[in-house]
């Protein structure tokens, strides 16, 4: 196969350490996933790691790259990247076997086929070539001694015109950054104390939820409430940047907050809408699924109707605002809650919105500290709980939730349940306040 000198140049410099050269400007704090992921390098697998643009996908994986050369000593020939959206890669008509290709005859020396190591194989923004999905299946199906992960910012973008690979990939999702690792990354003298609470009072939830026994939760909460004052501070510190800020990696940059929103809604805005959702899904009516997103955004935890959606849109068919929801959560830019009912299946007609990040919501609407206001960061609080209920929900049954539920009645309406009736038979009414909790509120908890 013949390469470009400009493809030969661009593969060189994003794989440094084929020269022994180090990776530049990697961020060194590293996110709690970092440590599952690690774990899993001893496995021969192919992991499809999915996560909204932005997020930390690219990162993650060098940083990935970093430990193995770094603490593991691997054979730095033994590693290649590949992200498929680079220029230099347009003149290549087969991106990935064309790239394999140059590593085998190039780097490595030899077919991966015959090779005795592992062999880490890291493919960025795959959705570009279809084929990945083929090649890395051959590759399990073949028992070929490879590591790979391979990522994209859409589920149904990375798998289009593909071949599924079911049952032969590990599917992951990496979402904006926890509460936890916010707290982290501003006060890491207190690293270790941040994650001893978090994963005592997660540890406690479980085991409350599988024992069917809440004291061993409440027990935790009153050890967590104890911390000395200093973290206690740092944590409450924190709340309101992150309520405003959210999850995303580079929120947290030197730049001011209103720098950051109007690079957002000038530059970034719509690129995510454009490559994400309206190209991914054939939106047909870019400007509507635009104006539907900003009025979710807006409205985030209210329960809004299709024929009111559809009446603010001017759009006459309902279909096309359920399409038009399923395409933004898909791209990880809203989440929704539906009526929880105690037999049967649920209906979707009824919906909660909610932002999928409190913090790309605020970018987006332009929302900052001096004009937040009261009745806003309430939503806001829920939005940020509904989405950490969601994760929690993964760490207690292993499974991946499209939506969660909310509960109402003729006297009342309960924010979320958190159900796990499939795995536990149980279900968790959650009430979400921006202030005090009274005793009415207990009661209508426990009716």
């Amino acid at each position: 196969m013949i390469f470009t000198d400009r493809f030969v140049q661009g593969i060189q410099e994003d794989n440094p350490w084929w020269s022994s050269e180090k990776i530049k400007d990697i961020p060194q704090f590293k996110r709690s996933d970092f440590k599952h992921y690690i774990g899993e390098l001893k496995t021969n697998q192919v992991k499809i790691l999915i996560g909204p643009r932005r997020v930390g996908k690219t990162t993650l994986i060098k940083q990935i790259i970093e430990y193995l050369l770094n603490e593991k000593k691997v054979n730095p020939r033994t590693i290649l990247f590949a992200s498929l959206d680079r220029t230099y890669f347009e003149l290549l008509p087969q991106k990935l076997d064309g790239v394999l290709a140059f590593f085998e005859e190039n780097v490595y020396g030899q077919p991966i086929a015959n090779a005795k190591e592992t062999i880490y194989i890291f493919v960025d923004e795959a959705q570009y070539d279809s084929s990945w999905s083929r090649i890395m299946k051959q590759y399990v199906d073949q028992k070929k001694p490879i590591h790979a992960i391979v990522s994209g910012s859409s589920s149904t973008e990375l798998f289009k015109d593909s071949e599924s690979g079911a049952g032969r990939f590990h599917t992951h999702q990496l979402v904006t950054m926890k509460f936890r690792d916010v707290v982290r990354f501003k006060y890491p003298k207190y690293d270790s104390e941040i994650r001893k609470i978090s994963y005592d009072l997660r540890n406690a939830l479980f085991q409350s939820i599988t024992k069917s026994d809440l004291k061993l939760y409440d027990k935790a909460c009153n050890k967590a409430i104890l911390m000395p004052s200093k973290l206690k501070s740092v944590i409450r510190s924190c709340l309101d940047e992150y309520l405003l800020k959210g999850g995303y990696p580079e929120f947290y940059t030197n730049n001011d907050w209103k720098t950051i929103s109007r690079y957002y809604q000038q530059d970034v805005f719509d690129v995510i809408l454009q490559k994400d959702v309206v190209n991914a899904f054939k939106i047909r009516l870019p400007e509507k699924i635009r104006s539907l997103l900003v009025v979710l955004c807006q409205n985030t935890s209210r329960q809004l109707s299709r024929k009111k959606l559809c009446d603010t849109l001017t759009l006459k068919n309902i279909n096309t605002i359920d399409a038009y929801v399923d395409a933004l959560t898909e791209a990880f830019l809203i989440r929704y809650s539906i009526k929880f009912k105690q037999q049967g299946y649920p209906s979707s007609k009824e919906k909660k919105f909610y932002a999928a990040d409190t913090g790309l919501r605020n970018a987006f609407l332009g929302v900052t500290e001096q004009n937040l206001t009261p009745h806003e960061r309430g939503a806001i609080v829920e939005t940020a709980i509904f989405n950490h209920t969601l994760r929690l929900g993964f760490y207690v049954d292993q499974k991946i939730r499209r939506h969660g539920h909310f509960w109402v009645d003729a006297e009342s309406e309960r924010d979320i349940i958190m159900d796990f009736r499939e795995s536990y038979d149980l279900t968790i009414p959650i009430e979400v306040k921006n202030g005090n909790c009274g005793h009415e509120d207990v009661l209508r908890i426990k009716k």
